[in-house]
C-alpha cells in the first residue's frame, strides 16, 4: 500500500507529537535529576532535549513526511513495536551517549535507518552469460 500524503494540518500534528514526545523525555530526565543531584548527566541531558524539542518546527515537511509514513504505512504495522522501541531508546540515549545537533538530525538517522529495515530485498544482478569458445 502506498503511504498516504499527508497534509499541512497533519504534518502541523506530526511537528506536535514529535516535539511533546521528546520533550516528555526531557521532563523524564529532570525528575531524574530531582532524585539524583548529584549526578548531573540527566539534568544536563533535559537541557538537550529542551534544545531538540524547540528545533522539531525546524524540520523540513519532506522529513516529517517520510517520519509520518513510517508510522502510518499498514504495511509496516508488523513493526510498530519494534520501531516504537528505537525511537524510545533514542531519545534516552540523549546526553547518555547521543548527543544529536537537532531534531533534524535525529529524525534523518532514526527515518534512514527504518527505511532502510522495511525496504523491500533487492532482486540479485543477473551474472552475465559466458559464451562457449569453440575450437
Amino acid at each position: 500500500m502506498a503511504p498516504r500524503i499527508p497534509t499541512a494540518e497533519q504534518l502541523a500534528q506530526v511537528r506536535e507529537d514529535l516535539a511533546l514526545d521528546i520533550g516528555g523525555t526531557g521532563d523524564w530526565r529532570s525528575r531524574v535529576q530531582d532524585e539524583y543531584p548529584d549526578d548531573r548527566r540527566s539534568g544536563e541531558a533535559a537541557d538537550m532535549l529542551s534544545k531538540l524539542e524547540a528545533s522539531v518546527a525546524d524540520i523540513p515537511d519532506e522529513l516529517i513526511a517520510r517520519y509520518d509514513a513510517l508510522w502510518t504505512n499498514e504495511d509496516h504495522e508488523d513493526h510498530l513495536h519494534e520501531m516504537t522501541e528505537d525511537w524510545s531508546q533514542g531519545t534516552r540515549a540523549v546526553g547518555f551517549g547521543a548527543a544529536p545537533s537537532s531534531a533534524q538530525k535525529m529524525v534523518e538517522k532514526f527515518v534512514e535507518e527504518w527505511e532502510a529495515k522495511l525496504a523491500p530485498p533487492q532482486a540479485p544482478e543477473p551474472k552475465p552469460r559466458r559464451r562457449a569458445i569453440k575450437s
